[in-house]
């Protein structure tokens, strides 16, 4: 209870960005024919789309979603508190901790969906040969959560798979023939609705990114520090998880294969951010759940010892708590933070947008992907988009999108102003920056975002009408 009502007190606070809002206006505009066509750009598998979708078109408001996503969290939370066989206060330090406390439970996103699937799978795990359609569910699902956890999926389905070829008593199993067939037809299923579209959004492309291997792996465990002593204590703390895991070939596979998919993401696909990171951490709890620590070393094993081999329990989950302590701290200034500054400035410019009656006004924005953090809050309203040249709510995540809605400068957009199909003196004009000097003579300042933006600083806002001279 009290981690919920924690939660619920900074979600309550909480201003959703950009992210947050492509979501909804997706679930709330869009179809699930559009939805689908578009996955491939949004570089998600959808499952997090869908399970919005009849929240927002029923018309529920915007704040249903984050108590949607909370109630995703909390489900994962319990899951871990009751069910982990770790101990109480290695629970207790990770429920309260950054990720779980505010990264996946605060700002909403898919990512949550990882989390809770990750833990159904180790809570089945001891019954995932004797029911293994019922085991198969959360991998299936795992795979639609979002573009990382198709790896981990993926590596679900090979450990369950293997064992299934190795155990004389499995091989006659019908129903876990049935339940690894439905999970390679998900991955498959996964896999086509993300494959490279024609014209995708340049964001994602370009050279590795070496240091994405340090960032990600610090991030992961400690947040809140600096990139090298970071990377250096989360591969210390990587390394103990490892030492506790390595005679559990399961668990010790599934972490060593997440891992090396994930680095694998951040250094040659995208580098991610915080939100990403932290899937290692989840995965490495997810080895120490089913590895099943009371009595995670034998006594005797007739391989040569590693380094780790002898690591006494003890030590390895002091280093986890460790980490762990920090990342509680680092979750407290979170909390703080949220509660008393703003995440993104979209909520107070939409409310003064619909307070003030400019609901009804054309509102021509730039830049479009910081513009829409504001949509949720303004049913039936759409923005003109400068830099696409077409009204909209959420983004398309194409080329045109990159060149015109992100990457336009302010000068060549406002160029385009009186191109917006409406009467110009009625058009307002909806900025994420003040206007640029050439064009002062031309608009007046109606509001400007006042609140102090402590993380999304490119989501302050300034609305403009034009000039009266």
């Amino acid at each position: 209870m009290a981690y919920i009502a924690l939660t619920l007190f900074v979600v309550l606070h909480h201003e959703p960005w950009r992210d947050e809002a492509d979501t909804w206006l997706y679930a709330r505009d869009a179809d699930l024919g559009t939805l689908f066509s578009r996955l491939r750009y949004i570089g998600s598998p959808g499952l997090w789309y869908v399970l919005l979708m009849p929240l927002a078109k029923s018309g529920l408001p915007y704040l249903s979603q984050s108590l949607f996503h909370l109630g995703l969290a909390a489900a994962a939370a319990a899951l871990w508190l009751y069910r982990a066989p770790l101990p109480l206060r290695t629970r207790l330090l990770f429920l309260f901790s950054f990720f779980m406390a505010y990264e996946y439970a605060v700002v909403a996103r898919s990512y949550v969906l990882s989390v809770l699937l990750l833990f159904v799978a180790a809570a089945l795990h001891p019954r995932r040969l004797r029911q293994p359609l019922l085991y198969s569910l959360p991998v299936v699902l795992l795979a639609h959560a979002n573009a990382h956890s198709i790896g981990i999926a993926a590596i679900l389905g090979t450990a369950f798979g293997w064992q299934l070829i190795r155990s004389p008593s499995s091989r006659r199993n019908v129903r876990a023939w049935a339940a690894a067939a439905v999970m390679v037809a998900s991955l498959a299923a996964a896999a086509f609705l993300l494959r490279a579209p024609p014209d995708p959004n340049i964001v994602s492309e370009g050279p590795p990114n070496p240091l994405a291997l340090f960032a990600s792996i610090g991030g992961a465990f400690f947040p809140s520090l600096d990139l090298w002593t970071a990377a250096f204590l989360g591969s210390v703390v990587l390394v103990a998880v490892a030492g506790l895991v390595v005679h559990r070939p399961h668990a010790f596979f599934v972490l060593a294969a997440s891992c090396a998919w994930l680095l694998y993401v951040f250094v040659f696909r995208y580098s991610g951010s915080a939100r990403h990171h932290g899937l290692i951490l989840v995965v490495a709890l997810y080895a120490l759940w089913v590895a099943g620590l009371e009595d995670a070393l034998p006594r005797h094993t007739t391989s040569a010892p590693s380094v780790t081999a002898s690591l006494p329990p003890r030590v390895g989950l002091f280093a986890v708590d460790a980490c762990l302590v920090f990342s509680v701290v680092y979750a407290a200034l979170h909390w703080r933070l949220d509660t008393q500054q703003a995440f993104s400035g979209s909520r107070e410019m939409a409310h003064y947008v619909r307070d003030a009656g400019y609901g009804g006004h054309i509102i021509a924005a730039h830049k479009a992907p910081h513009a829409e953090a504001l949509l949720p809050y303004l049913p039936g309203v759409r923005f003109w988009y400068l830099g696409l040249g077409e009204f909209g709510t959420y983004m398309k995540w194409d080329t045109a999108y990159r060149v015109g809605g992100q990457d336009l400068p302010y000068e060549e957009a406002l160029t385009r102003f009186n191109d917006v199909p409406a009467p110009r003196e009625t058009t307002l004009l909806l900025l994420n920056a003040p206007v640029p000097e050439a064009f002062l003579g031309q608009f007046r300042l109606l509001y400007a975002t006042k609140a102090t933006v402590f993380f999304h600083h490119e989501e302050v806002y300034f609305l403009y009408g034009l000039s009266q001279s």
